[in-house]
């Protein structure tokens, strides 16, 4: 049977009771004969979200199921309709949150669902749990299992290289970037640093600066970013309000292998990259800056098991 991953995150009331209760209904709701495994359950604190809420319990299900991507993207949300969760405010406190992770190594990549999830290679308290049932599940956007994209982010600081068009203003992220000890450094800094073996052993978190279209150039190897200190790639491109930004950034995500190759689109070939990738599709500059700032924290949150 196929395999997903998906998972599960409260911090609204008895969060731990939540989880639980989202867990059992998934068994009951999936068809008889599919499989679920629960990691353990964490508590760690919020990320991105509007100031002042409380510490998240998050956990991860590996799941055989014979229901397809939108069959369990419909079971899913069915789960957080009856445990009462309300969608009011991005990154807000929620009652109860389930996401797909994987399945199996299809990418999926519509406005309503993308497959694998775009932030998941970036936050560690996504990465611990799903490391405990699904270590050697490969993620096919980064080629890296999930054990080894656990692994990364429990090494050293944060680190990220923003790739983006050089009219977008990346100063104002750089800036506010720094105000929460982030040090700027050159991309070919950090090359230098992979050519000579080493890695981000001070504890600052950086961020590099690259222009979109140089980086398959200056990355010319492929196994350069498998290794890298810099743990995410963060494509910045601006957005127009006339489509969904999904279309107008197909043929990068293309390139990013975010999507299913597609043999009536024509595309360059794929970026030579190995490792985490996030598209960054906005023209609201602030909110770029949040979405950074909120990488880093991802990156570097602390995860403890739930007492």
């Amino acid at each position: 049977m196929p395999r997903c991953l998906i998972s599960f995150g409260a911090n609204i009331g008895d969060a731990r009771g939540s989880v639980l209760a989202a867990d059992q209904l998934l068994r009951q709701l999936l068809p008889t004969g599919d499989r679920v495994e629960l990691s353990r359950l964490y508590q760690t604190p919020p990320v991105g979200g509007p100031s002042g809420q409380a510490p998240f319990v998050n956990a991860v299900a590996s799941v055989e199921t014979q229901l397809n991507p939108w069959e369990v993207w419909h079971v899913i949300r069915s789960i957080e309709e009856k445990l009462g969760r309300e969608r009011i405010r991005r990154w807000e406190a929620r009652r109860i949150d389930l996401d797909i992770l994987l399945y199996d190594q299809q990418r999926i990549w519509t406005p309503q669902l993308k497959i694998p999830h775009p932030r998941m290679c970036m936050r560690r308290f996504i990465l611990q749990p799903a490391a405990d049932v699904a270590a050697d599940w490969l993620d096919p956007v980064s080629a890296m299992t999930i054990g080894e994209l656990a692994d990364r982010l429990s090494v050293g600081p944060a680190s990220l290289i923003l790739a983006s068009p050089p009219e977008l203003d990346r100063d104002v992220i750089l800036n506010r970037a720094a105000e929460s000890g982030v040090q700027e450094v050159s991309i070919n800094e950090l090359l230098e640093q992979l050519d000579q073996n080493q890695t981000l052993k001070n504890a600052v978190r950086r961020a590099a600066l690259c222009d979109t279209r140089q980086l398959s150039v200056q990355l010319s190897n492929p196994t350069k970013l498998g290794q890298s200190a810099a743990k995410l790639i963060v494509f910045w491109e601006a957005a127009m309000e006339s489509s969904a930004w999904e279309d107008q950034h197909r043929h990068l995500a293309d390139r990013l292998r975010l999507t299913e190759p597609n043999q009536s689109r024509t595309f360059d070939p794929p970026l030579p990259l190995i490792g985490p990738r996030y598209l960054l599709a906005t023209s609201d500059v602030a909110w770029a800056t949040h979405e950074v700032l909120a990488a880093f924290e991802a990156m570097d949150c602390h995860v403890e098991p739930f007492k």
